[in-house]
C-alpha cells in the first residue's frame, strides 16, 4: 500500500488537506492506459451526485485504486475538478 498527500489545485504553499491510501491496478502488458486519466465515479448514495476519485492512471504504468482517504481535520474535504 502507498501513502499519497492530496493537495489542492492552484496555490501550493500550504499543507496537504488529505492523506489517499491506494493500491496498485494491474493492467494486462497490451493494456496499459496510453494516456493519464482520472477514474471519478458519481457518489449515487449522495442527493447531490457529487463526483467521487476513484483512482488514476499513468501513461504507460500501472494505475492507483483509492481505498482509503483520512482528511487532515474531520471536517468533509471538499476538491472540486477542473474539466
Amino acid at each position: 500500500m502507498i501513502l499519497r498527500r492530496l493537495s489542492l489545485i492552484g496555490d501550493m504553499t500550504h499543507s496537504p488537506v488529505a492523506i489517499i491510501q491506494a493500491v496498485r491496478i494491474y493492467y494486462s502488458l497490451g493494456k496499459l492506459p496510453g494516456k493519464a486519466q482520472m477514474l471519478i465515479e458519481p457518489d449515487e448514495s449522495s442527493p447531490q451526485n457529487t463526483q467521487v476519485l476513484e483512482g488514476w492512471n499513468t501513461p504507460g504504468d500501472y494505475g492507483w485504486e483509492v481505498i482509503r482517504v483520512t482528511p487532515k481535520q474531520s471536517e468533509v474535504v471538499k476538491i472540486q475538478s477542473r474539466r
